[in-house]
């Protein structure tokens, strides 16, 4: 996540729950399985505001941040702003060569906890949890019920709680830094067997991961996959009023334009056995399919791991680098001794 606003953090958090308790129904040997990382990309992008729903929700403690010293009030603020304590960060040209460890110029402050998501609605005020609606459901009634219609309520779940380890970048460092923390941080140290990447605001509907995962479980040649992707359409703006007209019709050209991207386009590319980039706002990858040289080359735009991207690149290696996704793809395929594809699934939203 960037700087979003904490009700997408909690409607992405609520599709992940939702998922867990799928997985969990098909089969009881993911449950204690699943952890979710959530990788804020830098302290001074977060507002206050978000923060302290976060500490409400209780996944983060603002006091143990560590704060350096305490500066002159900012003008028009009524509050002194505070700056983190100086850090010596590690060289990693110091480090021990026989341990894999990795360098970075940059810290994060991280809080774990187990957490059942009605904890999480705890954070927001009674009326705003009344109405609390992902995709025109109520948020119970979207994390137990069924997408079918009229059978909303017909097939129950029960909360289970998942360790959440919420994790603040001392500075902003752009997305790919994060993909490093998340990559080589913590998927290095738990070894998952899948590793899910989701942008904050995306919502993982009915039968999305949970088919993903099982799909990737029965074809053991499937490296990576993605769902289908579209934007939902609201019918109203945060404060209740109407759209316009022009902003309904902007609303209805990205809508067909994510539906023709990412439903034509990659269900065509995967009749031929290989999609060429999975979209980071919802992807899935095998962890022993891209630990290696496909993270490596994945990761070549974090500027303190890898000088040679300061370099002037060839059109073709740069072309590979638009989307940082599409490199991954590239070398999983390419990967020796493996004949990892890529796959997108249908129906997976």
């Amino acid at each position: 996540m960037y700087n979003e606003p904490f009700i997408q953090l909690l409607q992405s958090l609520a599709g992940i729950y939702r998922s867990y308790y799928e997985l969990v129904d098909l089969d009881e040997r993911y449950l204690n399985r699943v952890q979710i990382v959530i990788i804020a990309d830098g302290y001074d992008k977060m507002e206050e505001e978000f923060l302290l729903s976060c500490e409400k929700a209780g996944f983060y403690n603002e006091f143990k941040t560590k704060r350096w010293r305490t500066v002159e009030t900012p003008p028009g603020s009524d509050k002194p702003k505070h700056i983190f304590r100086d850090l010596k960060f590690i060289n990693k040209e110091n480090m021990n060569t026989n341990r894999r460890l990795y360098g970075t110029n940059n810290i994060a402050h991280t809080f774990s906890k187990m957490c059942k998501f009605p904890e999480l609605m705890n954070s927001l005020p009674k009326e705003e949890g009344f109405d609390f609606l992902i995709d025109r459901y109520y948020v119970n009634d979207f994390l137990l019920g069924s997408d079918e219609a009229g059978r909303v309520k017909d097939k129950r779940f029960h909360h289970i709680a998942m360790p959440i380890h919420f994790v603040i970048k001392h500075r902003n460092a752009g997305k790919i830094e994060s993909h490093k923390w998340f990559f080589k941080g913590f998927c290095e140290y738990m070894n998952p067997k899948f590793a899910q990447i989701i942008d904050c605001g995306s919502i993982p509907l009915w039968n999305s991961i949970s088919h993903i995962i099982m799909h990737m479980e029965t074809f053991d040649n499937v490296g990576g996959a993605c769902g289908e992707i579209e934007v939902l359409i609201p019918e109203k703006k945060e404060d209740g009023s109407d759209l316009t007209f022009v902003e309904s019709v902007l609303v209805r050209a990205q809508y067909v334009e994510y539906k023709i991207s990412h439903y034509l386009d990659k269900a065509t590319e995967t009749l031929f056995g290989f999609v060429s980039v999975l979209p980071g706002a919802f992807s899935t990858f095998k962890w022993e399919c891209i630990n290696g040289k496909p993270l490596d080359e994945f990761l070549k735009g974090v500027k303190d791991e890898f000088g040679d991207m300061m370099h002037i690149m060839s059109c073709a290696d740069a072309n590979k680098y638009l989307a940082e996704d599409r490199i991954m793809c590239l070398e999983i395929v390419a990967k020796s001794n493996c004949d990892y594809i890529i796959h997108y699934i249908p129906g997976a939203k």
